[in-house]
């Protein structure tokens, strides 16, 4: 399957890829929210292009755009 690492499909007879659950969900957004109450300011957001960790990104929040990059994708690219 092409870029099954992108896959952001979450039914279990369909998925290529490990998806974020619900406590990724809530642990991701109270990061976020406890950076914001810190005063913790984020310069820079990067990402491997696992759909998961792209989410969990986009679930903290932080400002900057996620920067999605093959680097940090392990075992996917030669």
């Amino acid at each position: 399957y092409p870029d099954w690492w992108k896959s952001c499909d979450a039914n279990c007879g369909t998925a290529t890829a490990r998806q974020l659950n619900a406590t990724g969900v809530a642990e991701a957004t109270a990061i976020g929210q406890d950076f914001d109450t810190l005063g913790i300011t984020v310069g820079r957001v990067r990402s491997s292009e696992y759909c998961r960790n792209v989410g969990t990104a986009q679930l903290m929040d932080f400002g900057p755009a996620i920067e999605q990059e093959q680097d940090l994708t392990y075992w996917v690219y030669d």
